[in-house]
C-alpha cells in the first residue's frame, strides 16, 4: 500500500443514523477521503452502555457508559458501536462523533505497525527453529 499526505480534514461531525437495539452493532459510514482518521471524540448521549471497535472485526474492548464522552488519538479505518444493554434501544443521533484526520501520513503509520507485527512473528518462528 502507498502512503499519502493529507491536509487537516477539520472536525467532521457524525452520528448514528438508525436505532441500535439491545445487543446490535452499528457500523459508521466514514468518509473514505480521510481514512485513516487519527482522532475521534465519541459522546454517548443514550442511557445505555456502549462498546467501541476500531477494526473491521467485532472486537469491542473499549466501553463508554451512558452520558459519557471519550477522546481517542489512534489511527483507525473502521468504527463500530455495540449496544451492550440487555433490553433498551439507542435512539437515532444519540451517539455523536467528531472525527478528524490532522494531516499525518496515516496509511504509512498503519502499514508500519502491520510490518512490525509481521517481523516479530517471523523472528519468533526462526528462534523456535533453533531451539
Amino acid at each position: 500500500m502507498h502512503s499519502r499526505t493529507f491536509k487537516d480534514s477539520g472536525n467532521i461531525p457524525l452520528s448514528n443514523t438508525s436505532t441500535i437495539i439491545a445487543g446490535d452493532i452499528f457500523v459508521f459510514d466514514l468518509d473514505e477521503r480521510f481514512i485513516p482518521y487519527n482522532q475521534v471524540s465519541i459522546i454517548n448521549n443514550s442511557t445505555e452502555l456502549i462498546a467501541v471497535s476500531f477494526t473491521s472485526e467485532n472486537i469491542f474492548k473499549t466501553l463508554i457508559p451512558a452520558g459519557n464522552q471519550r477522546v481517542f488519538n489512534i489511527p483507525f479505518e473502521n468504527l463500530r458501536i455495540k449496544n451492550l444493554d440487555g433490553t433498551n434501544t439507542v435512539a437515532v443521533d444519540e451517539i455523536v462523533l467528531d472525527l478528524r484526520n490532522d494531516g499525518h501520513e496515516g496509511r504509512k503509520i498503519i502499514d508500519q505497525a502491520k510490518t512490525g507485527v509481521s517481523f516479530l512473528g517471523s523472528l519468533s518462528l526462526i528462534r523456535s527453529f533453533f531451539k
